[in-house]
C-alpha cells in the first residue's frame, strides 16, 4: 500500500562529485585511493538511485534533475529522463560556476511547495495530498537553504539526502529543530547504487608504456574481477584491449614506478601472467613495432574546460617503441624514440 507521493529534486554535480570523492575516501566498500581525491571511475545507478529513494512504497510524483555543462552527461540525463524524471540544464558561467542551478533549484522547490498549499487550502482532498507529500532534495548545499525553508514553511515534509561528508551542518541544525526535516546518508546505499566502470566511455588513442602492465590470456568475463583485486594496489587505473588478442592492458595514470606496482599485481593475481609494457611489446610486436590500439579508456574529473574536440577525437594514433616514457596527456600523442 502506498504511503503518499515524493516529489524529487536531483542537484546532480553535487551528487556525483561527492559520490566520486566517498569512493576515494576508504570505507567498507572500497579500499582508499591514494593518488587521488576524486575517482571518475564511479557510476550511479539512477534507477536503484530513484528507487532508494521512493523507499518502495511510496509513488514518485513529478521529479526534477538540474545540472550544468560542461561537460555533457548526456548517458547521464537520458537515465534520469527513462526514470521519470524532467532534467534542466544550463550552461555554466564563464568563472565555472553553477549559480543558474541553485537557483532553478530553489525555484522548482519553491514554486511546487506553493502551488501544494494554495490547493490544499480550498480543496479537502489536495489537502489530504498534500500531508501524504514528501519532497526529497539530492544536494548537500547550503545555498539550497531558503528553499528547504520555504517548503517547511508550507507544512510539507522534507527529506535531505546526501554524502555524509557533503552536507552542510546547517542542514543537521535545522533538522534537530524542525520534525518535517529529516537527513539521510547516500553512504549507507553506496553499495546499492553505487559501481565501479574500470572501462570509461572517453576515448582517447595511445598507451604509455611507462604506466602500463598487460595481462596475458584474460577473457572478457573474467575483467571485472580481475580489476576488483588490482583495486588493492589503492591506485587510480582503467583497462582497454590490444586490437590484436586477448591480452588485457591495465594503466595507472599517477604512478612513476609501475615496477612496484607489477610486483604488487602479481601477488594479488598468482594465476596470472603480468609482464610490463616492454617486456610485453618485445616478443609480440611486428617487425616495425608499430601497433594500432583500441580506444584507450582515460578519465577526467568535470572540469570547466571540457573540449569535446579533444575528448571524442576518434583520428587513429600510432604506438612506435620507446625505452623512455613521457607523461601522460589528455589530448591526442605518441610515444616517440
Amino acid at each position: 500500500m502506498s504511503r503518499g507521493e515524493c516529489m524529487i529534486f536531483v542537484d546532480d554535480s553535487n551528487l556525483w562529485i561527492e559520490a566520486q570523492k566517498f569512493a576515494t575516501s576508504g570505507n567498507s566498500h572500497m579500499p582508499k585511493l591514494q593518488d587521488s581525491d576524486r575517482d571518475p571511475r564511479l557510476r550511479i545507478d539512477i534507477g536503484k538511485l530513484v528507487e532508494s529513494l521512493r523507499r518502495k512504497h511510496r509513488t514518485q510524483g513529478p521529479s526534477f534533475l538540474y545540472d550544468s555543462r560542461p561537460p555533457p552527461n548526456d548517458s547521464v540525463w537520458e537515465s534520469f529522463a527513462r526514470n521519470n524524471t524532467e532534467t534542466n540544464i544550463y550552461d555554466r558561467d564563464h568563472s565555472g560556476k553553477e549559480n543558474e542551478v541553485d537557483n532553478s533549484i530553489s525555484v522548482g522547490m519553491t514554486r511546487n511547495a506553493t502551488e501544494l498549499r494554495v490547493e490544499a487550502k480550498y480543496n479537502p482532498k489536495a489537502a489530504e495530498k498534500k500531508d501524504k507529500t514528501s519532497f526529497i532534495v539530492v544536494t548537500g548545499d547550503r545555498d539550497i537553504m531558503p528553499a528547504v525553508k520555504s517548503v517547511l514553511e508550507c507544512n510539507i515534509r522534507v527529506e535531505l539526502w546526501g554524502w555524509k561528508s557533503g552536507i552542510a551542518n546547517e542542514f543537521l541544525d535545522l533538522a534537530a529543530n524542525d520534525d518535517l526535516l529529516s537527513v539521510h546518508w547516500l553512504d549507507l546505499v553506496f553499495n546499492d547504487i553505487c559501481f565501479t566502470a574500470y572501462r570509461s566511455t572517453r576515448r582517447v588513442k595511445g598507451v604509455d608504456g611507462g604506466k602500463t602492465m598487460v595481462l596475458r590470456d584474460v577473457s572478457e568475463s573474467d575483467e571485472d574481477a580481475i580489476c576488483d583485486q588490482l583495486l588493492n594496489t589503492r591506485q587510480l587505473f582503467w583497462k582497454t584491449r590490444l586490437d590484436r588478442d586477448a591480452d588485457l592492458c591495465i594503466e595507472f595514470p599517477k604512478v612513476s614506478q609501475i615496477e612496484r606496482l607489477i610486483i604488487e599485481a602479481r601477488k594479488l593475481l598468482p594465476g596470472i601472467t603480468i609482464l610490463s609494457w616492454p617486456e610485453y611489446r618485445g616478443p609480440f610486436f611486428d617487425n616495425d613495432h608499430t601497433d594500432a590500439m583500441k580506444a584507450v579508456n582515460t578519465y577526467e574529473l568535470l572540469d570547466v574546460t571540457f573540449s569535446a574536440k579533444n575528448e571524442y577525437d576518434d583520428e587513429p594514433q600510432r604506438i612506435s617503441t620507446s625505452t623512455s616514457y613521457p607523461s601522460i596527456s589528455h589530448k591526442k600523442w605518441t610515444l616517440t624514440v
